[in-house]
């Protein structure tokens, strides 16, 4: 506080000098800036800590309330110096304190230092905060790399279960319906073994494209693994699971996907499960279904869905 730096703005230039030197003999760096075309010159190019201005001189009121809308002066202080008006004094628009004329050395040493500690606190509190929110930031990061797979920025595996669980315990407390769908690409293995596993990466990014926008807000896209999506559909009885597995199908078979050579076409095989069902306990069990009508789906000669 100290060392803090202070302009003083007076139209009474005698009082604005003594009150700097007073500043000045208290340690702080004062200095003196007037008429207001020389205290707005000195804000350009040095933005003090604590500004302490004429608040009667309609220019610098003009000056404080233009410097109160640019953001790299939110750490300025400004106490304005008023005569009181019917014994009151009024803290005019923009400043954070006033002062009463003529000045009393003690009072406003008192709400100089008062102003500088309150800026002090301020600063103190806006670092926490950042700090606070960049350590946030970082969470999210984490819990994004952790929870995403890396190749189709779907969820992962990990993060499917605990989804999945997380959805059957919401389905089971309000009664309602829940589906997931597994979907496998069939003969993927072709793709990789003709085209390569850069022209295979690049097709599962496009499936998962396809997806995501195929679904709901509501609805959770991940990558079980290799060439296998979930999809899991919050609210979704068993016919429309059926009609949107249906949909989806239709809608990658009959897309082209560009992976820098050829175009390929391909076809997708989905297994159904829903839920509540009567042989399903848990989320394996849950996913077991959907698993084998998949399979149903592979042995009955693919690109269908069965449930």
């Amino acid at each position: 506080m100290a060392s803090a730096r202070i302009i003083v703005a007076d139209t009474d230039r005698r009082a604005a000098g003594i009150l700097s030197w007073l500043l000045a003999e208290q340690g702080f760096e004062s200095s003196v800036a007037y008429p207001p075309r020389a205290v707005d010159q000195t804000l350009r190019w040095l933005i003090p800590d604590l500004l302490l201005i004429d608040g009667d001189d309609p220019e610098l009121a003009g000056i404080v309330k233009r410097v109160r809308r640019e953001e790299r002066y939110n750490g300025m202080r400004i106490i304005a110096a008023t005569r009181a008006d019917a014994g009151a004094l009024r803290i005019p628009d923009g400043a954070d304190d006033c002062v009463a004329k003529p000045y009393r050395a003690v009072e406003v040493l008192i709400r100089v230092r008062a102003q500088l500690r309150a800026a002090a606190e301020l600063a103190k509190a806006r670092t926490a905060f950042e700090t606070l929110e960049s350590a946030m930031a970082d969470n999210r990061r984490l819990e994004e790399l952790a929870t995403t797979d890396p190749l189709t920025q779907v969820l992962n595996r990990r993060a499917l279960s605990d989804r999945l669980a997380i959805e059957m315990d919401r389905a089971r407390r309000y009664a309602s319906d829940l589906a997931i769908l597994l979907i496998d690409i069939d003969f993927f293995k072709r793709v990789n073994d003709s085209a390569g596993h850069l022209a295979g990466d690049e097709v599962l990014r496009q499936i998962a494209t396809r997806i995501q926008t195929a679904v709901r807000t509501v609805d959770i896209v991940a990558r079980y693994g290799g060439e296998e999506f979930v999809v899991i559909l919050p609210e979704t009885s068993p016919a429309g699971a059926v009609t949107f597995a249906e949909r989806l199908r239709v809608a990658i078979e009959a897309h082209e996907f560009v992976v820098g050579g050829p175009e390929i076409r391909l076809t997708v095989s989905i297994g159904i499960s829903t839920f509540p069902a009567a042989d399903i306990a848990s989320a394996d069990d849950f996913f077991a279904r959907a698993d084998a009508a998949m399979y149903r789906a592979k042995q009955n000669g693919r690109n269908q869905v069965r449930s």
